[in-house]
């Protein structure tokens, strides 16, 4: 199910941290040359 980042208190330590080590992935994977396809050309904004 989507859920949208509005604030860090509507998400628990563990999926705070799950999301962190998916980010330090992506971002090893995008280092390598091999970022997912499903990714590819894709940008994240935040505010």
């Amino acid at each position: 199910m989507l859920r949208h980042f509005v604030q860090i208190l509507d998400f628990s330590k563990e999926e705070l941290l799950r999301m962190m080590e998916l980010t330090a992935l992506l971002k090893r994977a995008d280092k390598d040359g091999a970022c997912p396809r499903l990714l590819n050309g894709a940008s994240l904004g935040m505010i």
